[in-house]
């Protein structure tokens, strides 16, 4: 469980300020195509990672201890009382449906096609195929397990979620920092460069399958998503203050457990990684607190 919830953590929320919602590239329309890698596969790029480089700096803006440089966040805002938050108890509710739907996605990509008919088969959910094919990423040896995993992420995801959507609707800012908004922007551009790249294309060709027209028309899309990943950034750290709520080497490991991190940290810059692990303690601070109706 450790694993996953650290994997989710800093995937969705890269993907909260990158991803261009309801798009996808397909690579048939492409001369070549490319697997996407992952953090590990890539950690050797990051020493490197610059805006010019098109090698996502996720760190920018960020000091080692995940402190935003040159920003002042308890001054930017006027916080809501969080500690006696009330959340919609309906929007932490995960149903079997929400269960089913998300294991029909991963079984999607164990899905085989026939070539006869082109009718897509999901594989049969099982004992032996949860041991042979999700133990490692799910922890799990049976579906019993399996779908007590799924069903934990989708409820720790739910809780995060009217978490952040609770503190973002209800704390006023005096202003959220241009300057920081166009940082994320430009770790955006940075990251759609380098997909773009995997494909042997440019970024505008690789926009244009996105219909998208140009890099303006790409952070004009982005903006609004970007700046509530600022006010993330701002809120986190102004709570943390608040509750003297400490990232250091004892909350990764804390959070992380077992599993090895440095190659996020290689990745993703420590800045980075200690923001994201920030967030989340923040969340859980104001879940624990919070009042369900």
């Amino acid at each position: 469980m450790k694993k996953r919830r650290c994997a989710w953590l800093l995937a969705v929320l890269m993907v909260t300020s990158l991803a261009v919602s309801g798009c996808s590239i397909d690579s048939s329309s492409t001369e070549e195509s490319a697997t996407e890698t992952t953090a590990e596969e890539e950690s050797s790029d990051s020493s490197s990672a610059s805006a010019s480089s098109g090698i996502p700096d996720y760190s920018a803006g960020l000091d080692d201890d995940g402190n935003l440089e040159g920003i002042d966040a308890a001054s930017l805002v006027t916080l809501p009382d969080y500690k006696n938050a009330v959340l919609s108890q309906s929007d932490v509710e995960v149903t079997d449906d929400d269960v089913q739907t998300e294991i029909d996605l991963i079984l999607e990509e164990f899905a085989e096609t026939s070539e006869e008919t082109g009718e897509t088969t999901l594989p049969e959910l099982t004992d032996e195929f949860v041991a042979e094919n999700l133990a490692d990423s799910y922890d799990s040896t049976t579906v019993e397990e399996f779908e007590e995993t799924v069903r934990g992420e989708l409820e720790t995801n739910s809780q995060y979620d009217a978490v952040w959507d609770y503190l973002i609707e209800n704390t006023t800012f005096s202003e959220v920092p241009e300057s920081l908004v166009e940082e994320l922007l430009q770790i955006s551009v940075d990251y759609y460069t380098q997909q773009a790249s995997y494909y042997s294309l440019d970024l505008e060709e690789y926009l244009s399958y996105y219909g998208i027209e140009s890099e303006e028309a790409l952070r004009e899309e982005l903006w609004d998503t970007t700046k509530t990943t600022a006010k993330w950034y701002i809120i986190a750290q102004a709570i943390a203050e608040a509750e003297d709520i400490e990232t250091d080497d004892a909350a990764l490991e804390a959070f992380f457990g077992d599993t090895d991190y440095s190659t996020y940290l290689e990745y993703y810059g420590t800045g980075y990684v200690k923001m994201q692990v920030r967030i989340h303690d923040v969340a859980t601070l104001i879940y624990e607190t919070a009042t369900l109706e």
